[in-house]
């Protein structure tokens, strides 16, 4: 593929050669190219380059989206990793959320899906939720919701399980809130399914009816959440003829807003310290930490023909003071907790690195994307 040479003197490179370098660029070069040229703005607004650049990153080193304490109170940070194995940088991101966020960031969970963060306030009674690109520095805040069973005093509490991420058939991002009050009367009250589409920035209340699930499933481990290719995954607890309690997998189609149940790899642990992670290859592990044993498993969900199909992919010895290992950052090193640290542990080596983290509370996935949270949003400086 050559250049072209113009009269002028200036060489010209082809625009699929353009197109390719352009891919591998980080999410704030492109931005500040944008500058360049009219039709490099454009190309970066283009879908079909946006879907492009997402999957270009696929199998890039992982980076974390961190929330801990830091000294004056809960803090948000973005930690980037190289694919040499070295820490790049930290990012705080704090400064990018609203202050009604940001002030009350220690009330709020994060779920991730296809570079987008949606933050929700766990808090009881309260639905404030948003959609957050960290690469972009976007924020956009979500309407409410109406419910058909809201109740109005004697709430205990509220749980609410997120899911967010890019619709593969219509292209469209949406999020799947399921919401549960516990009223001091009731404990059986049930849930509440509703659907937001980015391209109408409303929510759709699902139907009981159109859910396919035949009664409500028993959701466990909120920070469990995963989204990838299109389908969300949650942990749930069933009983089986015998009144044991079973652990199986919610997924839910992005597409075709359906729910499925599928079975668990460890089914007889419903309170473990199992926790659902994507891999680096698009796939999701099941990573399953037994302390008191000393041992962790990770299982690896393979989708074919046939169907779902769990198999093992590696057992880890767990070294003395560690809680667990819950996901990979390469291939040969891996995150581990201990004593409220987030550590880096080598398999080959057997060596911990203490990425300076303190009592953190929760970490998840993070792959940047140029995906425009869309019109109604607050641009952060």
């Amino acid at each position: 593929m050559a250049a072209t040479k113009k009269s002028n003197g200036i060489i010209y490179l082809p625009a699929d050669l353009v197109n390719e370098i352009l891919l591998k660029l980080a999410v704030k070069s492109i931005i500040r190219f944008g500058c360049v040229a009219k039709n490099w703005y454009h190309l970066f607004k283009n879908p079909i380059f946006v879907s492009q650049h997402r999957l270009s990153k696929k199998n890039g080193a992982a980076s974390l989206i961190i929330k801990y304490y830091g000294g004056d109170g809960t803090k948000i940070g973005l930690m980037m990793f190289g694919d040499d194995k070295t820490f790049v940088s930290y990012h705080d991101l704090h400064q990018q959320l609203p202050c009604h966020v940001s002030d009350n960031i220690n009330y709020f969970n994060l779920t991730v899906g296809d570079g987008l963060v949606c933050a929700y306030d766990a808090s009881m009674g309260s639905e404030d939720m948003a959609l957050w690109n960290p690469a972009t520095k976007e924020f956009r805040i979500l309407p409410y919701f109406e419910q058909s069973n809201r109740l109005t005093e004697d709430i205990l509490g509220v749980k609410h399980y997120v899911g967010c991420g890019i619709d593969p058939l219509s292209n469209d991002y949406k999020v799947l809130c399921i919401r549960k009050e516990y009223p001091s009367f009731n404990y059986n009250q049930p849930y509440e399914y509703a659907i937001y589409r980015m391209s109408s920035d409303s929510w759709t209340v699902l139907n009981k009816e159109d859910l396919q699930l035949v009664e409500d499933p028993v959701l466990i481990r909120n920070y469990s959440n995963v989204c990838v290719n299109g389908v969300c995954y949650w942990q749930v607890e069933e009983e089986d003829p015998s009144g044991n309690s079973l652990c199986k997998l919610l997924k839910f189609h992005l597409g075709t807003e359906v729910f499925q149940l599928m079975d668990s790899p460890i089914p007889g642990s419903t309170y473990g310290f199992e926790k659902l992670m994507p891999l680096l290859d698009g796939r999701i592990a099941l990573w399953d930490s037994d302390y008191t044993n000393h041992a962790c498993a990770v299982w690896v969900l393979n989708l074919n023909d046939e169907g779902n199909c769990w198999t093992k992919l590696i057992n880890i010895d767990l070294p003395d003071g560690i809680g667990g290992m819950y996901g990979f950052w390469t291939h040969g090193a891996l995150f581990a907790a201990k004593c409220n640290k987030v550590l880096l542990y080598d398999l080959e080596t057997g060596k911990f690195n203490d990425l300076g983290i303190r009592y953190y509370s929760s970490y998840t996935y993070y792959e940047e994307s140029l995906l425009s949270v869309g019109s109604n949003k607050d641009t952060m400086s």
